[in-house]
């Protein structure tokens, strides 16, 4: 100790903080001499010594330290340190939360209460980085007060490992990573929670008492085995898929890391072991190779084609062989077309609308046409989804073959088509020798047995006697009317085109009418007469004028009625318009006379058309094809 006395006295003095006793102390002693050599040799140890030493008074602050310290504190003098209690040296507050110059002072008093203390601070550097500080404070006394003798051991370092280690055995304890050790016989030492929740085995059943042998499942290869003897005791590390057995006895599939552990001297000191349980991970693995196999199967074995397509550059990503195949491509060849160099009905604007159409409303389905690679139309029936695939969207496409459906559905349309129409052409063809029978009938009978009665009653006309002239001329009129009405009647049901043109027949129909009509009749003939009609077909097209002229006569009040028949782009144009009352065909049903029309066109393939509103008349087309 070196105390600094001017008075006789122990004092300090205030400009250099160092211990210096007065010679008057020592007046007393004998060996004056041998007590300043001992205290140069004690002042020298103080300074020269490695391990940080300060002194406190009873004022609780620095008022001497020596070289060590003041290193330790990243000074660059005592006059740094001097002066300062220990809480200005320190954080505010220490790590159990209390003030620094609170418990500073209850560290204080219980070394000056039992003669010297030991405990761990946090001091702070004069650059304010922290140490933490084993301190041990040991009391001196002097003549006239008792100083405090501070011995600092810096254990930052320490408890910096203490503070790493603590963190990885959190680490440890809190991973999902199964984590166990062993020693050089392989008997368990160490085992982490994960352990215990995935092996079901408590920690206290397994440390110290057994080994990893608890774990196997007898599935796991010799050559697993050899392998782990061979690389671990020769300081190599083995990684493996294994199969391992829990407490209760289920298989898991594990992930398993070993590597051996050596002591700093690189002694083998044992093994650790970090697992991870990849059982659910192998099920959801074996679940998506399941169901790409059974994907790829239906996408192979599909009988329909299957793409998918990027949705902008039109181009397959991939296919099944079904799509190629129906057109004629190989899979090369298919996979460098756009949709554009096979489609036949939608033009490349048409296509990138129903694109964009598919990329709004998800999906769409339509019939298309396709054309192979040797130039043959096909009938397709396309079903276009969208789908996410790796986060982007593409088209997922089923092209449906239709072709022969189409063709079977075409003929057996047509097989009704036409069946239906040779059973109306039978049934008019009936209905046509029933009226011409008729019709000779009423003329050649009935209408000469009436003419025989006007006849007989001129006769009795011309004798006056007993008779009533009145009755008879009367009677003569209904039968002249009668006679009249047959005549009128076997005509229109005896056509005349087995002896005339359908045109010259035509007019005579027009020109039969124009006497008892009361509607101006006109009639535009435009058919080359290189053209020949068969009769059946001129019989319907002179039907259907005498049907819709009666159907003007009946109902549309007309003034002029135009009929014109003509040949139009491969048609039989016939039209015939009248300045009727009209009416809203949306609201009036077909009666049975344009029910007749209809059936007579069809049997030629033939349609027909109205147009007519209310009060502008009506508009009769029928189109029959030429063949």
């Amino acid at each position: 100790m070196v105390a600094n006395a001017k008075k006789s006295a122990k004092t300090f003095d205030d400009s250099k903080f160092t211990l210096i006793k007065s010679e008057n102390s020592f007046q007393k002693k004998d060996n004056i001499a041998g007590f300043r050599t001992s205290l140069e040799h004690y002042h020298a140890l103080f300074e020269n010594t490695n391990n940080p030493l300060l002194l406190i008074d009873n004022s609780s602050n620095y008022i001497d330290c020596n070289k060590a310290a003041v290193k330790i504190l990243e000074g660059e003098s005592k006059n740094d340190i001097i002066g300062m209690p220990p809480a200005s040296l320190s954080p505010e507050y220490q790590p159990d939360g209390q003030l620094s110059a609170v418990k500073a002072e209850k560290m204080i008093k219980s070394a000056y209460k039992n003669g010297q203390h030991q405990f761990e601070w946090v001091h702070k550097r004069l650059d304010g980085v922290h140490l933490y500080i084993k301190v041990k404070l040991t009391v001196i006394p002097m003549e006239e007060e008792k100083i405090l003798l501070v011995n600092w051991l810096n254990i930052t370092e320490n408890k910096k490992s203490e503070e790493t280690i603590n963190k990885l055995f959190q680490a440890i304890e809190q991973t999902n990573e199964i984590i166990f050790m062993t020693d050089i016989d392989g008997t368990i030492n160490f085992v982490n929670t994960a352990f215990e929740k995935v092996y079901g085995y408590k920690k206290e059943e397994v440390v110290g008492k057994l080994t990893p042998r608890i774990l196997k499942s007898g599935l796991n290869t010799k050559r697993f085995y050899k392998d782990l003897w061979t690389k671990l005791p020769a300081g190599k590390g083995l990684h493996e898929e294994i199969i391992n057995k829990t407490k209760d006895g289920r298989l898991i599939n594990i992930h398993t890391s070993l590597s051996p552990i050596f002591s700093d001297e690189k002694k083998l000191t044992g093994y650790m072991c970090v697992q991870v349980d990849i059982t659910e991970k192998k099920i959801a693995e074996k679940k998506l190779v399941d169901a790409e196999l059974l994907y790829r199967t239906i996408f192979e074995q599909s009988p329909d084609g299957i793409s998918l397509m990027d949705c902008e550059k039109r181009l397959p990503l991939d296919f099944n062989t079904q799509v190629h195949k129906q057109l004629g491509y190989s899979a090369d060849e298919f996979s460098q077309l756009q949709i554009s160099d096979y489609e036949v009905i939608d033009t490349p604007e048409e296509i990138k609308s129903r694109g964009k159409k598919i990329m709004k409303e998800g999906h769409d389905d339509f019939i298309t046409r396709h054309k192979t690679k040797n130039g043959e139309i096909r009938d397709i029936y396309a079903i276009v989804q969208r789908i996410m695939l790796h986060d982007k969207p593409v088209f997922y496409a089923i092209y449906r073959d239709i072709t022969e459906k189409v063709r079977l559905a075409d003929a057996l349309r047509n097989q009704e088509i036409e069946l239906r129409r040779q059973v109306m052409k039978a049934t008019l063809i009936g209905h046509e020798e029933e009226k011409n029978k008729l019709g000779r009938e009423l003329h050649d009978n009935i209408n000469q047995l009436l003419a025989t009665v006007k006849i007989y009653l001129g006769i009795i006309k011309t004798k006056k006697d007993h008779i009533d002239k009145k009755l008879v001329e009367k009677t003569y009129g209904y039968v002249n009317d009668t006679i009249d009405e047959v005549r009128k009647l076997s005509h229109s049901l005896v056509s005349s085109l087995e002896e005339k043109s359908l045109e010259d027949s035509l007019k005579q129909f027009i020109k039969d009418l124009d006497l008892t009509f009361g509607c101006k009749l006109k009639l535009v003939y435009k058919i080359r007469k290189s053209l020949i009609l068969d009769k059946e077909m001129e019989l319907m097209l002179y039907r259907i004028v005498q049907e819709q002229i009666n159907n003007i006569r009946k109902y549309a009040h007309a003034k002029t009625v135009i009929i014109y028949l003509r040949e139009k782009d491969q048609l039989l144009d016939l039209t015939i318009i009248d300045d009727g009352v009209g009416f809203d065909p949306s609201k009036k049903s077909k009666g049975i006379g344009l029910r007749n029309i209809q059936s007579r066109a069809e049997i030629y393939s033939g349609s027909i058309n109205i147009l007519s509103s209310t009060g502008k008349g009506c508009e009769l087309q029928v189109k029959i094809p030429l063949k």
